[in-house]
């Protein structure tokens, strides 16, 4: 029961901080280099993915001892699959700002897991 505690609490660190560099980075991008919303947000998913899977292959899924190869090519296409549904949506939302939504709360409604209706 304590590993489980253990694992939970490093897969909520290891994701606060991937979504905390995801999220600065674009913000970065943005504002000090220029870069389009949607060019930005995927040097900041790729920032964050690094983030991400060092820190759950180091941390949170330190007991699966999974080959470090095979353990980044699976984590690689899980997390493409849920940025590409990520990206098509914050980019609509860029598309259609007559919504009155800016990117930086695009960003944030496309990154959450519980997006009002």
């Amino acid at each position: 029961m304590k590993s489980t505690f253990h694992s939970l609490g490093w897969f909520v660190l290891v994701g606060l901080g991937a979504t905390a560099v995801h999220f600065f980075s674009v913000m970065g991008c943005v504002r000090w280099g220029g870069l389009p919303p949607e060019y930005a947000n995927v040097i900041g998913w790729l920032l964050a993915f690094c983030v991400s899977f060092l820190g759950h292959y180091h941390a949170t899924f330190r007991a699966a001892a999974a080959p470090m190869g095979r353990a980044a090519r699976r984590f690689f296409l899980v997390s493409a699959l849920g940025f590409a549904v990520n990206q098509t949506s914050y980019v609509l939302l860029l598309r259609f700002r007559d919504c009155g939504m800016t990117w930086r709360w695009g960003l944030c409604w496309s990154a959450s897991p519980c997006r009002p209706t």
